[in-house]
């Protein structure tokens, strides 16, 4: 359920301007169904392991915003590199916006200021989970996905 959750309308509209984009990119690279599997990948776990390690709990949908964030960026790669099969002009923007968003997420930490973009220990979460959702497909035997 913490999948739903926002701080407010402003937070809501932060995180769908993220996600919307990488969702999209994700989703011209692959389908839908792959989309939804990184989501998934990348929010249980991290909601697992966040209550756990810090004894609070609503991660929030922001985990899922940074998942596909770095879903993107390493399916991008994979695309790149010739592991799988796909458009290459939407990786390369793809992944292009990734780095822009990490270098955001990055700005916003350094600077506790940017954007009210911040990381925060779910976020980094999400993005090591999102990387490793989709890390097979980088590492994994070639395909025409």
């Amino acid at each position: 359920m913490s999948l739903f959750v926002h701080e407010g309308l402003g937070h809501y509209l932060g995180n769908m301007a993220l996600f919307l984009p990488f969702d999209g990119v994700l989703t011209a690279l692959t389908s839908d169904e792959h989309v939804l599997g990184a989501i998934q990948a990348t929010h249980v776990p991290v909601s697992i392991l966040f209550p756990v390690l810090y004894s609070t709990y609503g991660v929030g949908s922001s985990l899922a915003v940074a998942g596909m964030i770095a879903a993107t960026f390493v399916r991008a790669v994979a695309v790149v590199t010739g592991r799988v099969d796909a458009d290459p002009v939407r990786a390369i923007l793809g992944g292009a916006f990734a780095v822009i968003a990490l270098t955001l997420y990055t700005w916003g930490f350094l600077t506790e200021s940017f954007l009210y973009v911040r990381i925060t220990d779910h976020h980094l979460g999400g993005w090591i989970a999102g990387a490793l959702a989709e890390t097979p497909w980088l590492v994994g035997p070639r395909t025409g996905e």
